[in-house]
């Protein structure tokens, strides 16, 4: 497996041999089209609140990981029985040894009670399962 094929993309391999000499021998080439990536992120996991402030929330969780790459999160709210989108954030970029990801929910009303959550988007549209229920109030 080459980890860094993009899903329905096609792409020439070739294989050879490298003799002790230097010499190289004959290779094998062969023409191959990736698959459809339908395998979904991770979770967004030990998701929480980190602030409510006026009119955004500061969430982190430990980031998804997917087998291609993940583009982004998306963050839904509870409105009644259903979930609605309230933002789709870029994946942040990971740092060496940084276990959770940080991010500024935007565009929330001040004083008011949300119950948030977190799904993972990879580059394919895939979407993670929820991260857990988060309650965020806003400040007035």
């Amino acid at each position: 497996a080459v980890p860094s094929l993009r899903p329905g993309t096609v792409y020439e391999l070739a294989v050879g041999a490298i003799g002790a000499d230097g010499a190289v021998g004959p290779r094998a080439v062969t023409t191959r089209r990736t698959g459809r990536d339908t395998s979904p992120p991770t979770p967004a996991l030990a998701a929480r609140v980190d602030a409510g402030l006026r009119t955004s929330a500061r969430l982190s969780f430990t980031p998804s990981t997917d087998n291609v790459r993940v583009s982004g999160y998306r963050i839904e709210r509870r409105v009644g029985t259903r979930w609605l989108l309230v933002a789709l954030v870029p994946a942040p970029r990971i740092v060496p040894g940084q276990s959770t990801t940080r991010l500024l929910v935007r565009g929330l009303r001040a004083g008011t009670r949300y119950s948030l959550r977190v799904r993972a988007r990879d580059t394919s549209g895939n979407l993670s399962a929820p991260s857990r229920v988060l309650a965020v109030t806003t400040t007035r």
